[in-house]
């Protein structure tokens, strides 16, 4: 299986337990031998656990990586409660954690592989 850790272009491959990198970035993040699974799964959790859904970043608008204009909504909405004047609306977008993405897709292969091979 094949897979892309979208915030660092980072693209992997798993054989046998471990995730191999395929390019320099993958490299720079697991090193040029790879890493086992569990220590990956912990590496991406302690990189985006905080980014999830419900988390404060998520909350402030962040989730997928860039402003969604949540965080200005907010502000927006402050300054309409203490101020009577005209109202303005901001479009407020929020998307879903990519690492959760990543992190279900491995998740989700492991689990497909092992049920097709039998380990």
């Amino acid at each position: 299986m094949v897979f892309r850790e979208p915030q660092l272009n980072a693209w992997y491959r798993v054989a046998d337990g471990r995730v191999v990198p395929l390019n320099e970035e993958a490299r720079a993040s697991v090193g040029a031998g790879g890493t086992g699974l569990a220590r990956y799964q912990r590496l991406v959790h302690q990189r985006y656990a905080d980014k999830m859904p419900g988390s404060r970043y998520d909350e402030r608008g962040y989730a997928g990586g860039y402003d969604t204009g949540a965080e200005r909504a907010r502000v927006a909405a402050d300054a309409r409660t203490a101020d009577s004047g005209p109202t303005d609306t901001v479009p407020v977008a929020a998307g879903v954690g990519a690492a959760a993405l990543a992190v279900a897709g491995v998740a989700g292969g492991l689990v497909r592989r092992r049920r097709l091979t039998g380990r």
